[in-house]
């Protein structure tokens, strides 16, 4: 039974300001980067303890793989946090529409962070931790890893670069669809093609990087109701979150198969996941309402 309750303590005023979110972000980013580190040295076992690594480069190299792999983690973090602190504010009778209308002072900043982060901070933590993998892989059993600065050699493209390479790629079309109308040739429109494809890869990580953040903050959003519509207990609660996020990923992967995306079209998938977590969470989101309203009047009644 949901317990009610009168105490609006300024400190939960805004609950994802708050320590206990806090708290629950810790928790959940501790058993996430376990989880992690754990995918890592089981993939990598035959490379990492047949070479002769200090326990300082273990050390970064757990780092490492937690830090490449944030992009991932970051929507079952929101998710499960934002659900379990919701539940706190169910139970602590906090009114559904104001909780929300004032977390949008960290949604909307946590959101132009992540934009941020997926543009310009991604690809160089990335880059770091498959070159250290790299270097690795190509020490002889029992050789020493040597720190250096190699890792500048791998490039993974972030926003700048793909605006850029999709700059050339359109000045290289025009340049030979010039020369196409004026001496065609079939080996010259299919580099054309070519390098139409590439501009279109290019356009689609872009705007993946651009729709991203609407997609993770949609998912939290969808956290902070699942959590506030069932103010159970944390361990039944978290079954539940854990049900729905995989039953949430293997829908996702059926409707990318059914409608046949190519490599090119990875943001018309992202599209169509954040219109209907636009939709779940309008429908959540009124039955939440529902059972404030509900709750509200059997405290009154009872009063």
């Amino acid at each position: 039974m949901v317990r009610m309750s009168d105490n609006h303590s300024r400190p939960f005023a805004i609950p994802l300001a708050s320590f206990q979110w806090l708290k629950y972000l810790g928790l959940v980013a501790v058993v996430l980067g376990v989880y992690i580190v754990a995918q890592c040295y089981y993939h990598y076992a035959d490379d990492l303890f047949s070479k002769s690594l200090t326990i300082g480069q273990h050390l970064q190299m757990a780092i490492y793989a937690i830090c490449s792999m944030i992009a991932v983690m970051i929507c079952p973090l929101l998710f499960f946090s934002g659900a379990l602190v919701y539940r706190s504010v169910r139970l602590k009778g906090m009114p559904l529409p104001g909780a929300l209308a004032r977390d949008l002072l960290v949604i909307l900043p946590l959101g132009v962070f992540l934009w941020y982060y997926s543009a310009y901070l991604e690809q160089p933590v990335s880059v770091r931790f498959y070159a250290r993998i790299f270097r690795i892989q190509q020490l002889e059993p029992g050789e020493k890893l040597q720190d250096t600065d190699d890792y500048e050699l791998f490039q993974l493209p972030g926003l700048k670069e793909l605006n850029e390479k999709r700059e050339v790629l359109e000045g290289e079309i025009a340049d030979f669809e010039k020369q196409y109308r004026k001496e065609p040739t079939h080996a010259m429109a299919s580099y054309i093609d070519e390098l139409k494809r590439q501009r279109e890869k290019c356009t689609d990580e872009i705007q993946v990087i651009h729709f991203t953040p609407f997609y993770t903050i949609l998912f939290l959003v969808f956290g902070l109701l699942l959590g506030y519509l069932l103010p159970i207990h944390r361990a039944a609660l978290v079954g539940i979150l854990i049900a729905v996020g995989y039953s949430w990923y293997l829908v996702s992967g059926v409707l990318g198969e059914a409608l046949d995306f190519g490599y090119s079209e990875k943001h018309r998938l992202l599209l169509l996941k954040i219109g209907l977590l636009c939709v779940i969470n309008a429908v959540l989101f009124v039955v939440a309402l529902q059972a404030m309203r509900r709750n509200e009047k059997r405290a009154s009644t009872n009063f």
